[in-house]
């Protein structure tokens, strides 16, 4: 996997090296390729778990993924996209119950919406607020994570068991996420058909 292979090459910088492959993971997940760093976010902290520590890596972690989302959206910006790519992707956020540069802070608990950037520019999203909830919704999720993550280290003895616990968690953040896109997906596949069953009974009373 390319982000095995991105802390495998900078692991012998020792902890920069690490902060070089997490920023890189999250930019690349960002803007090309959906990886997995919650993984390597927490991964990484483990090797130091202190607070100031964590702020580093959340720090470095929020640059990532903003510069990600930003390259993207200048990208498409700048080149721009098919039409019908174009009407897809706005047609797929209208399905959504948040229209607006919030979904994506709801992205964050329920990721519905892969590649921000494209969807910021595609549909004609404020750049300012979009990367104010990108970061604000970053913050929360890392801080949160990573708190967890430092408690379990203060209090289990065991470093071993403190990071199969760690992975245990992770994983579980990972599966939550995944079903509650599911079941929103869901919800608002329902609340659209009950919206245009209304509008039917309406249109056939009149």
């Amino acid at each position: 996997m390319i982000e095995e292979a991105l802390y495998g090459f900078f692991k012998g910088l020792g902890p920069v090296g690490g902060l070089i492959a997490i920023f890189l993971i999250f930019y690349i997940d960002a803007m090309i390729l959906p990886l997995l760093p919650e993984l390597f976010a927490v991964f990484i902290f483990t090797v130091h778990p202190t607070f100031e520590w964590g702020l580093i890596v959340i720090l470095i972690a929020e640059t990532g993924t903003i510069l990600g989302n930003s390259t993207l959206y200048f990208a498409v910006k700048k080149i721009g996209m098919p039409r019908f790519l174009r009407r897809v992707m706005n047609k797929y956020v209208n399905f959504l119950f948040l229209k607006d540069e919030r979904l994506i802070l709801s992205n964050r608990i329920a990721p519905v919406v892969p590649f921000v950037g494209a969807f910021m520019a595609a549909c004609n999203w404020s750049y300012k607020k979009s990367v104010l909830y990108i970061a604000a919704g970053g913050l929360a999720k890392y801080s949160v994570l990573l708190s967890l993550v430092g408690i379990f280290h203060l209090t289990v003895a065991e470093a071993a068991v403190a990071r199969t616990i760690t992975l245990i968690m992770v994983i579980i953040v990972i599966t939550m996420s995944a079903v509650l896109a599911y079941l929103k997906i869901k919800k608002e596949r329902k609340r659209l058909a009950e919206t245009g069953q209304k509008r039917v009974e309406i249109e056939a009373g009149d």
